[in-house]
């Protein structure tokens, strides 16, 4: 090309009328100069397919020239260093791949577009089969009871209620569990109580420590430091190091218990034994509140607590109130008939200042 530039310039001199063909030329050179750098990129490619070869470098073919090629080609991402393409050579498609090498050639890497399009197909099936095994449920069924119950999903729950339902100990303490902390259901201290109960009748030593800490706090029962005691007795005999704690513990406070409720007694007042806690205190206080809201089992609350008969109509919700407020007794310095006349008058004044914990008389 350069050389016949030079000779029309020569040629020109000798023979003006050559000027015009001259410039004809480079007109010719400017308006074709993208259509001679794709069929330069192309011709290499063709060669390439010829050898059955899939990469090739060519230290003569201008990166920047196989960049515009693949750009006009409909690349979208290209910078100094690669880029690609979707092309057609006769009538068939492939990918490629052009790099730019130091000397400033080109290395271009040809694959057949189809099998590329298998590969990336392939990838993706890969990807979604292995989301799909990761959203699929392990096999609960085989799981043990321990490992289950760490699971933390409802379907898990559902299995671990259902050994629960046929007797096995572990999962009765462990739905005690979920019911107490209000783990995939609402919390619920009777419920808790009652597969606690369940689990530790069987002799299962965390059970036995668990009832043992419900009637030791008074929830979903009355507080009751001798029951406490009793089913402490039977864990610590298991080796539950927790329950031998809270034997120690329980000797210590019992001739207080003791000493406290003589007291009260020889002074008239109805109070319930216990060790005070204002932290428990104000749990209890805050369900009494909440059943009492209701009149109808603020009225039957007070007729049970004065003369002992509750009535059929809301029979369960009334006993809770009694419960929470013979609690509450055991938990505060107030008597049970402090505690009374709090409800019957909807005046809660008499906890004003009450500490959020600690203990004291």
């Amino acid at each position: 090309m350069i050389v016949i530039i030079l000779v029309l310039l020569l040629l020109g001199f000798l023979f003006p009328p050559l000027w015009l063909v001259l410039i004809g030329y480079l007109i010719y050179i400017y308006a074709s100069r993208h259509t001679r750098k794709e069929r330069a990129v192309e011709d290499r490619m063709r060669r390439m397919i010829v050898a059955g070869r899939n990469m090739a470098t060519f230290s003569e073919l201008y990166y920047e020239a196989a960049r515009s090629y693949a750009i006009s080609k409909g690349c979208t991402v290209s910078d100094h260093e690669s880029a690609s393409a979707a092309v057609m050579l006769d009538g068939k498609a492939y990918n490629a791949i052009f790099l730019r090498e130091r000397d400033g050639g080109t290395t271009i890497t040809l694959q057949d577009h189809a099998v590329v399009q298998k590969w990336m197909q392939d990838d993706v099936n890969i990807v979604i089969a292995r989301g799909r095994s990761a959203t699929q449920d392990p096999d609960f069924s085989a799981m043990d009871t321990n490992t289950l119950a760490r699971q933390g999903t409802d379907k898990a729950f559902q299995v671990l209620l259902g050994r629960a339902e046929d007797g096995e100990a572990e999962a009765q303490n462990e739905i005690g569990f979920c019911y107490g902390k209000g783990v995939h259901v609402p919390r619920n201290y009777k419920s808790a109580h009652l597969w606690y109960g369940k689990s530790a009748e069987q002799g299962f030593a965390n059970a036995q420590f668990n009832l043992g800490v419900l009637h030791y706090q008074g929830l979903g029962c009355k507080r009751d430091l001798g029951e406490a005691e009793q089913w402490f007795d039977l864990a610590a005999a298991e080796g539950h190091s927790n329950a031998q704690k809270n034997l120690r513990r329980i000797e210590l406070e019992k001739p207080l218990v003791l000493e406290l409720y003589a007291i009260n007694q020889q002074l008239g007042k109805q109070k319930a034994p216990g060790i005070v806690d204002f932290k428990l205190a104000h749990l209890y206080l805050e369900e009494l509140k909440t059943l009492v809201e209701d009149d109808d089992v603020r009225q039957g609350f007070v007729v049970a607590a004065t003369s002992g008969q509750i009535s059929l109509g809301k029979a369960t919700e009334i006993q809770d109130a009694l419960t929470w407020a013979w609690n509450l007794s055991s938990a505060t310095p107030l008597t049970y008939q402090q505690i009374i006349s709090a409800v019957s008058n909807d005046d809660w004044s008499v906890f004003n200042g009450m500490p959020e914990s600690g203990s004291g008389t």
